[in-house]
């Protein structure tokens, strides 16, 4: 059923991608975060539905996700521009990124993180991979370039438990 819906908002999902979405957290001790991510994928890995996004070891985010369970992603169908713009470019360190860009944690349907009020397409997923993208080596220099003086990604897949429009 999940990768039946999975298939239908895949489209939606991708295109949104371009223009950014929202990855958040809640960790075990109830620290919550939002950042905005424009890197992902969604698929079939393990005969199971899956997401995939990545987090630099410097964000805050990083540090929420090592003491998770889960993560949401929610892509906004309307114009979210100031707000995305503002969690990618804020840390949650330094501000709460829900009250400063008025942002409703919305509770998760089967996870301990919340969705974003207001968007389009919802992803809820169980964290199964942490991949240190640091050791692999980068067969490209379209890749290879990103890379630049700056940390390498931590790749988080999910298992999509929820996906759903808004």
């Amino acid at each position: 059923m999940v990768l039946d819906q999975l298939a239908e908002c895949a489209g939606d999902i991708i295109r949104q991608l371009q223009r950014g979405a929202f990855l958040t957290v809640r960790d075990a001790d109830g620290r919550l975060n939002v950042m905005t991510v424009g890197w992902a994928y969604v698929g079939l890995i393990w005969r199971m539905p899956m997401a995939m996004m990545l987090v630099r070891p410097e964000r805050h985010t990083y540090m929420l996700l090592e003491d998770a369970e889960d993560f949401t992603l929610s892509f906004p169908s309307g114009n979210m521009k100031d707000e995305l713009m503002g969690c990618g470019s804020t840390s949650g360190r330094d501000v709460n990124k829900f009250e400063r860009f008025h942002l409703e944690a919305v509770e998760g349907r089967a996870t301990h993180s919340p969705v974003i009020g207001g968007c389009g397409t919802y992803l809820e997923c169980r964290i199964t991979v942490k991949e240190d993208l640091g050791c692999a080596k980068l067969l490209t220099d379209e890749i290879d370039h990103w890379y630049e003086g700056e940390g390498k990604h931590i790749l988080y897949h999910g298992k999509v438990v929820e996906c759903y429009k808004g």
